[in-house]
């Protein structure tokens, strides 16, 4: 659901910081929603998205956050967990 909606977000062209708001407020609370609400509020701040990934690197696997730095996402949006 995550990477469908991530996806989409940056297919319609919505800044990423915003997209990741919008999305945190769809999760339940827990790990990942804060980890999103924390990677926008980096981005908001001017963190590049490479380093807002690397900060929680306990929490995105290597590939996937490769995937995600790389906007590579979007080719993937069926078939990557969503």
């Amino acid at each position: 659901y995550f990477n469908q909606q991530l996806a989409s977000l940056a297919e319609t062209g919505v800044a990423l910081d915003k997209g990741l708001r919008i999305l945190a407020k769809d999760l339940r609370r827990g790990r990942l929603r804060k980890a999103v609400e924390e990677m926008a509020a980096d981005l908001e701040r001017g963190t590049p998205l490479s380093e807002a990934i690397d900060r929680r690197a306990n929490l995105f696997p290597p590939l996937y956050a490769e995937i995600l730095k790389s906007g590579s996402f979007r080719l993937f949006r069926g078939s990557v967990g969503g």
